[in-house]
């Protein structure tokens, strides 16, 4: 067994008032920071605290997870934000944000690899990571009592690998993205509950908040240079689409103009978007535009995006410069990503620049203003 980081406890909680300044009052974040980590068994394993902010208040410690056998990779608010899912690999904790309750409602030996809330956040929605990948188990966990129900059988369907959700219908569709990259498989799809089916989705670069309205394929790209695994495109004019169907609802974007941010409204009318022209790789400088969805709606520069997504009570976006690297929160020139996702990156930018030398490495988990 190595030998234990210190401690960075005091650390972290300064980097946090530093890089979260006094927000309006009604907005709140979860976030997670590295604390500590042991080297075991060939691996690091580490020891993340969960934080709240709320407005200018100082930032809360809610609780730490992680230890050795136990590696957190996803961390998931419930759309009530009165839940935080925490995937420790083989087992599945719910945090109450309220009462700081931490308590371990799922475990399995294959190890979870998607992960969900519903859209009343009754209930988590939880994949095995079973071999072959076409023996998945998806199960449904009663967030109240803990209850586990299993809801689907890969029964060798083919879903392309190792997969985890983007998103859970109320009408029993499950969207995924496939994490295990292939040049002939689909880089995702949906399950549908109802017919134990695997098909392809029509949504690439974002789903709206019920996962009735996606942006389908590009129109109109530009070439991209931010990713170190090849040339890629950049979106700039997308398709509107329901994403089971693949019904064309409209277009949204701009000319000449490379798309990186992309948030639905709560009803799936309009999209908040950001853009620049340079293709460059910092989204803290973007310009962005509102528009609504229909075949003949325009693009409305909009001042301040933060006023739109206040409206909306949902200070998110998704990447559409990197479509698996999803819920970018983008709030007052500060830019958290979520994690994991498929490839390493930076995951905090402020005005550009990534703090360094303090070795506490800052995860957003969700976000949302009080009423």
């Amino acid at each position: 067994m190595g030998a234990d980081v210190p401690s960075m406890t005091a650390s972290a909680f300064n980097l946090s008032q530093e890089i979260l300044p006094a927000y309006p009052s009604n907005l709140v974040l979860t976030y997670v920071l590295l604390e500590s980590k042991v080297n075991a068994r060939e691996r690091g394993w580490p020891t993340y605290s969960i934080w709240i902010k709320k407005g200018a208040a100082p930032p809360e410690r809610l609780a730490a997870v992680g230890k050795e056998g136990e590696y957190p990779t996803q961390f998931i608010l419930s759309p009530d934000h009165q839940y935080i899912a925490i995937n420790l690999e083989k087992k599945l904790q719910l945090l109450n944000v309220r009462t700081k309750e931490l308590r371990t409602v799922f475990a399995t030996d294959t190890g979870i690899i998607g992960l969900a809330f519903s859209s009343d956040s009754s209930h988590v929605w939880v994949s095995d990571n079973s071999t072959p990948a076409t023996h998945f188990l998806i199960h449904s966990v009663d967030v109240a009592s803990g209850k586990d129900t299993l809801a689907a059988k890969g029964d060798n369907k083919i879903i392309g690998g190792d997969f985890w959700f983007k998103q859970v219908r109320a009408d029993g569709i499950i969207f995924y993205d496939v994490l295990t990259y292939s040049e002939t498989g689909p880089d995702g799809g949906y399950f549908d509950l109802r017919t134990q089916e695997v098909h392809e989705d029509h949504a690439v670069y974002g789903l709206s908040e019920d996962g009735k309205v996606g942006l389908g394929d590009a129109v109109e790209s530009i070439p991209g240079h931010c990713s170190e695994f090849g040339p890629y495109t950049v979106p700039m004019i997308v398709r509107v689409v329901e994403p089971v169907t693949g019904e064309v609802l409209g277009t949204i974007g701009r000319h000449n103009e490379a798309m990186h941010l992309v948030a639905f409204s709560p009803d799936g009318t309009q999209v908040l978007f950001g853009t620049n022209t340079n293709v460059d790789c910092v989204y803290t400088k973007l310009t962005f535009y509102l528009q609504t969805i229909q075949s003949d709606s325009f693009p409305v520069l909009v001042s301040d995006p933060n006023v739109v997504l206040e409206q909306w009570n949902k200070p998110r976006f998704t990447n559409a410069n990197d479509p698996t690297n999803t819920d970018t929160i983008a709030v007052h020139n500060i830019v958290l990503g979520t994690w994991p996702s498929k490839t390493a990156r930076p995951i905090l930018q402020v005005s550009g620049s990534v703090p360094n030398g303090t070795g506490t490495l800052v995860l957003a988990i969700g976000g949302y203003y009080l009423e």
